[in-house]
């Protein structure tokens, strides 16, 4: 088979243009496995409405949200309370370079987004931490409040609650089902 030298040239432009992206996406989604992405579930609308009716959150109030993932329930806080200070923590890297977008874009400029393991967060400075997860983690979270949690900080469980502790305030939906949970450290 005689293939002119033009379109040899040609063949050899298309395959080395298919190889190179096939390199680049393999490299993204390995980035995304290294990265630990997990994905995200954010607040539904009914519970942000609980939160509105149900909890009052001072001005002055610094609040991070743990697994944050896109920063929605940040937004939800910034747009309906005063917050001076609104910090999302998630592994999920992309997530949060989306909610950085978001942000920037909506001018939320009360809200800082950080990819970094929620265990590794100092929780300190904060008078409130808001945390969405699934039931398995929640004894892990449990330990790390019970020697990083400040006493004055609030904890706002959402759904679930923490294993051990009973909560200083249960919100309940229209329907009596346990919904927000509220702990404080003492």
């Amino acid at each position: 088979m005689n293939i002119p030298r033009e379109h040899r040239v040609i063949i050899v432009i298309a395959c080395s243009i298919f190889l190179f992206l096939a390199v680049l996406y393999i490299r993204r989604f390995s980035t995304l496995l290294r990265n630990k992405w997990v994905p995200t579930i954010g607040t539904f609308p009914r519970q942000k409405k609980l939160i509105k009716e149900h909890i009052s959150i001072e001005t002055w109030a610094t609040m991070i949200d743990l697994w944050c993932g896109h920063g929605g329930t940040l937004r939800f806080f910034a747009k309906n309370y005063t917050c001076s200070s609104l910090v999302g923590v998630d592994l999920n890297n992309i997530a949060i370079q989306c909610g950085k977008i978001l942000h920037r874009w909506k001018w939320y400029d009360t809200i800082e987004l950080f990819a970094k393991n929620m265990y590794s967060v100092d929780l300190q400075p904060y008078d409130y931490v808001y945390i969405f997860l699934m039931p398995n983690i929640m004894q892990q979270v449990q330990d790390r409040f019970e020697t990083h949690l400040p006493e004055h900080t609030t904890v706002i469980c959402m759904a679930f609650r923490l294993p051990t502790r009973t909560p200083t305030q249960i919100i309940k939906d229209t329907d009596g089902t346990p919904k927000i949970f509220l702990y404080k450290k003492s």
